[in-house]
Formats: C-alpha cells, sequence, structure tokens
C-alpha cells in the first residue's frame, strides 16, 4: 500500500511539472508574436493606435491572457512589458496607474484611451483594443 501511494504521489508530480512546462513553453511562443518593449520606449511608438499587456512571466492569468491574444490572432499594433523586469521603477508603474496585472491600455495619439485589468475574455480585450 505504501509503494502504491509512493508511486501515485510521483506520477502527481510528474504531471505538475509537465504541465508547467507546457504553459511556460505557450508563454515563450506566444513572446515571439507581441513584441516586448520596455517602458521607456512607450514614448517612441510611432503608431496612431496601439496597444500595450502589462504582464508579468510568474502570472497565471497573464499567461492566459497573452495565449488568448495569441488563439485569437488579435496581436497587432500590441505590446508587452514585463512588470517583474529588472529595470522597471515603481514610478513607470505608477505613471500608468497598473495596480494589478495582467492590465491592457490601449493609446491613440500617446494618450489613453481605454484600460482593462484581470482575467479577460477575448470579447473584452477586442473591446479594449477596438475602443
Amino acid at each position: 500500500m505504501k509503494v502504491l501511494k509512493r508511486f501515485v504521489g510521483v506520477t502527481l508530480l510528474m504531471g505538475s511539472v509537465v504541465s508547467m512546462i507546457f504553459y511556460v513553453r505557450k508563454m515563450d511562443d506566444c513572446k515571439d508574436k507581441i513584441k516586448e518593449i520596455s517602458f521607456s520606449q512607450i514614448e517612441h511608438i510611432n503608431q496612431d493606435k496601439y496597444s500595450i499587456l502589462f504582464g508579468s512571466q510568474y502570472c497565471g492569468k497573464c499567461i492566459v491572457v497573452k495565449k488568448r491574444i495569441q488563439d485569437a490572432g488579435i496581436n497587432k499594433n500590441l505590446y508587452y512589458i514585463d512588470v517583474d523586469h529588472k529595470n522597471i521603477k515603481k514610478t513607470s508603474l505608477e505613471k500608468y496607474k497598473i495596480n494589478s496585472v495582467p492590465t491592457i491600455i490601449t493609446f491613440r495619439k500617446g494618450k489613453i484611451i481605454s484600460k482593462k485589468n484581470g482575467m479577460l475574455t477575448i470579447k473584452q480585450i477586442k473591446e479594449v483594443m477596438e475602443d
């Protein structure tokens, strides 16, 4: 009985590790589709309208939202900023009032026109990006 419990425990642990690898790999796939930028690059975006997804590589909701964006193919004029990056300063987050992740902000001519945060559906993501 002890051997069976140990076997089941090891099997569950291995399943968890495989699941984590799958999610990290999916996040990396999405990274290829969404251009990652830094806060200093925001002011140099030369597009009339664009959106920025603020997230973290350690945030499960961020991974899901990035995956939804990738699957829906709605990543045109979309950029990504990792708020856990070592060069991110608290003042940068305060400037855009980023209190939680994931957060999507849409800009028109450098001014914020819409903002949503949390576990967004594809419909909500489209609404934010199309405002």
